[in-house]
């Protein structure tokens, strides 16, 4: 993806229709209500979840993270926001309750600062990752992390591109190894990843990992880096990139059928 793609809601099918497959909702965390009425939807784990961190801008940034994750999903299944139920994989990756998801859509959200990342594909695993960019003794970390052909690439690239590579390879691995599920449970340093350009190569897949992938760099906002990595399908990876806040959508949209999502929510590969 070029810097110039720009963030835009669809408003017609054709617009929809476009990049089908994969979509990645941005969501500007801090812009959204406070209002205890907005977090309604949301189930008893987590607003439990959310009360167990420490400091109130967390507990706001991790409901605001939710409440999109259930408003951005329930019109894709035909469902109000409070009706979605998720589950968890062997790893502990979230998942929508079988019973509710007949297209199997599968979806990763993550979250840094106050800019959140929502993927969503259709019938292949998926993993996103955004990083609020910052100065750290990258060095240190990329000693524990990195692998020593990963470690050796950062090392050749000039000093003033050091830690922009740094985050970039940092997303990059961690939406890789959201999207088998196992997240930072599995040592990152037993899976290399290859950058070219804005394209993300699976290098060494992790032990056991058969599938194909897909990845591409996003460029989201000034001082952030994000990455999206995808199972493999025969066309290029274009993913659909959307813009979402409360107004962009209905909370409750009248859709056919419960558990039908609308026929152009999301297209099939």
């Amino acid at each position: 993806m070029e810097d110039t793609e720009r963030w835009t809601l669809p408003q017609t099918r054709q617009q929809t229709d476009a990049g089908a497959g994969v979509r990645v909702w941005r969501c500007q965390l801090a812009a959204l209500t406070t209002a205890r009425s907005a977090y309604r939807c949301l189930s008893p784990q987590e607003h439990a979840r959310a009360a167990r961190l420490i400091d109130l801008q967390s507990r706001h940034l991790f409901l605001a993270a939710a409440l999109m994750k259930r408003q951005v999903l329930a019109p894709l299944l035909g469902l109000s926001p409070a009706e979605v139920q998720f589950g968890a994989g062997p790893h502990g990756k979230p998942l929508i309750a079988p019973a509710q998801n007949p297209h199997d859509l599968r979806f990763n959200l993550s979250h840094s600062g106050t800019v959140a990342l929502l993927a969503v594909a259709r019938g292949r695993e998926v993993g996103t990752d955004v990083e609020r960019v910052r100065e750290l003794q990258w060095r240190g970390v990329a000693a524990q992390v990195y692998t020593r052909a990963e470690r050796g690439v950062l090392e050749r690239l000039p000093a003033a591109a050091q830690q922009a590579a740094f985050f970039q390879l940092w997303t990059a691995k961690e939406a890789y190894l959201k999207a088998l599920g196992c997240g930072f449970s599995l040592p990152p340093e037993h899976v290399s990843l290859g950058i070219q350009g804005r394209e993300v190569c699976v290098e060494q897949a992790a032990p056991h990992d058969t599938a194909r992938w897909q990845g591409r760099l996003l460029s989201v906002q000034d001082g952030y880096q994000a990455a999206l990595v995808v199972q493999a399908a025969a066309a290029p990876l274009t993913p659909e990139l959307l813009d979402w806040t409360p107004d962009a959508q209905p909370p409750c949209p009248a859709l056919p059928g419960r558990g039908q999502p609308a026929a152009d929510q999301l297209a099939a590969d």
